[in-house]
């Protein structure tokens, strides 16, 4: 067997070995319907899951009076399933556990007159990556209809999101990507790098091997 015969199983072994690797982008989806009614509620003061949720890849705080609601006293205007995450205390914070990139959400309004709200993406030294506001209609207690905005973003390497606007508003269908599509490229196993840079040397060894023509 030739030296680059050698070489090629090695190359392959070690690519191979790469590929999981470099597809190791996860995609994630919070939308707060794992949790059941009863114990959630329609309402802040009755609802029975409350504060900061923590989840494996994210940490969703809307402070003190965070809360998980159905859409019953929210006009039904959830974006996915039946609850939503809420806040009276003008902010919600994303605490990423990893970069992550390709965020999206939707903001509801809350409160009955019209309302902007902004969301910002920072990375982990807490630097502006993006913004982006929207004006949202109000919560018509008439017609039981509110504002919903969609938020998308293309950003990675995002650690920290904000979200804020009046003092009261809900977030629904968090989506986002985390691993390579966060934007940290992946780092290859120690093996598989070896078994790669083993493969080139051999080929490149083979080449110089190889007789030159007259």
């Amino acid at each position: 067997m030739t030296f680059a015969a050698t070489a090629r199983p090695l190359l392959l072994s070690g690519f191979a070995a790469l590929a999981p690797a470099l597809a190791s982008a996860a995609g994630v989806t919070v939308n707060f319907d794992e949790f059941t009614s009863p114990p959630v509620t329609c309402c802040y003061a009755t609802t029975g899951v409350t504060g900061t949720l923590n989840y494996a890849a994210v940490q969703v705080d809307g402070g003190s009076s965070g809360a998980v609601m159905n859409g019953d006293g929210w006009a039904n205007a959830q974006t996915s399933g039946a609850n939503l995450y809420g806040s009276t205390g003008g902010v919600i914070e994303l605490l990423f556990q990893q970069a992550s990139g390709n965020l999206s959400l939707d903001v509801i309004n809350g409160v009955e007159s019209p309302a902007d709200y902004t969301v910002e993406l920072l990375d982990a030294a807490g630097g502006l990556l993006d913004s982006s506001t929207q004006s949202l209609a109000e919560f018509d207690v008439d017609t039981n209809t509110t504002g919903v905005g969609h938020f998308s973003f293309s950003d990675v390497g995002v650690y920290y999101a904000l979200i804020y606007g009046s003092g009261d508003f809900a977030i629904d269908t968090l989506v986002f990507e985390t691993g390579a599509g966060g934007g940290v490229p992946p780092v290859p196993e120690p093996a598989a790098m070896l078994m790669m840079m083993a493969g080139v040397a051999a080929l490149v060894a083979a080449a110089r091997r190889r007789p030159r023509p007259d």
